[in-house]
């Protein structure tokens, strides 16, 4: 670090450039707080905002990006798992790469016991954990208001599901 209190690297300041969209405006409300933390550590940051995450992500021109995903939109955990970590997937955006974690993939795919499926996906996550190709900062706190009308609903912890087909209203 230097006198200065920034980190740098070969004389050159180290300055990171940090994505959020808009149409997850929560990630553009964190973009200040992680720029704040990286600032104690010494690193400047530059915030930016995209109209397409997809295609900035895709590009790679990016240091770091905030992005907002289900993880189990059908309950599933191969869904996630292989879309954002397999080495040749569409939103491996991280462009991590691990022979043993696609061999685990593939082992998931075939598997239709759901007990050896959940052994295949905890296998999977440690893998993830132990090299940290993206870090998880953040779950969303769910806030719910039911009307004495559906008072016998019971909320899910999913946004993909809070339309169901037992959701009545009283008479």
């Amino acid at each position: 670090m230097g006198d200065d209190g920034m980190r740098s690297r070969d004389g050159q300041p180290l300055e990171l450039v940090l994505y959020a969209y808009p149409q997850r405006p929560d990630l553009v409300t964190f973009q200040p707080v992680v720029r704040a933390a990286l600032a104690e550590l010494g690193i400047a940051v530059t915030t930016r905002v995209t109209e397409t995450p997809g295609d900035q992500a895709s590009s790679g021109d990016y240091d770091l990006f905030l992005w907002a995903v289900h993880t189990a939109p059908a309950g599933d955990p191969g869904f996630f798992l292989s879309l954002f970590f397999e080495t040749d997937a569409e939103r491996n955006y991280s462009g991590w790469s691990n022979a043993e974690y696609d061999a685990l993939m593939d082992d998931l795919r075939a598997e239709g016991d759901p007990q050896a499926r959940i052994d295949l996906a905890l296998k999977a996550q440690e893998l993830i954990a132990a090299e940290a190709p993206v870090s998880f900062l953040m779950t969303p706190e769910w806030h719910v208001g039911l009307s004495p009308a559906l008072a016998d609903y019971t909320p899910w912890g999913s946004d993909y599901y809070v339309i169901r087909p037992d959701l009545t209203v009283a008479e």
